[in-house]
């Protein structure tokens, strides 16, 4: 792959991490709030430590979902490019 090209989508890439959380926060949240999880699990807690997700960082991902989607009715694409730190 030619560098610029290479760049280019390591930038693309950078990109769809950015919008890529905002989606996992939703279907964690999905998850938790519809109880899905027991479909395979005795608890949420159960699904998380499978899934390799440490609980704060669960509670980042939902919160920025329910704040900002459920609640303050905002499209991701608003926010997809506010980026991630966690």
């Amino acid at each position: 792959m030619e560098p610029d090209n290479y760049l280019r989508s390591t930038v693309d890439l950078v990109g769809q991490i950015s919008s890529r959380y905002l989606e996992l926060g939703a279907r964690l949240y999905k998850i938790r709030e519809e109880k899905l999880y027991l479909a395979s699990y005795e608890t949420f807690y159960d699904f998380l430590y499978h899934a390799d997700i440490k609980p704060d960082t669960c509670s980042k991902l939902t919160k920025v979902h329910e704040n900002f989607i459920v609640k303050g009715h905002v499209a991701p694409e608003q926010i997809s490019n506010i980026g991630y730190t966690f």
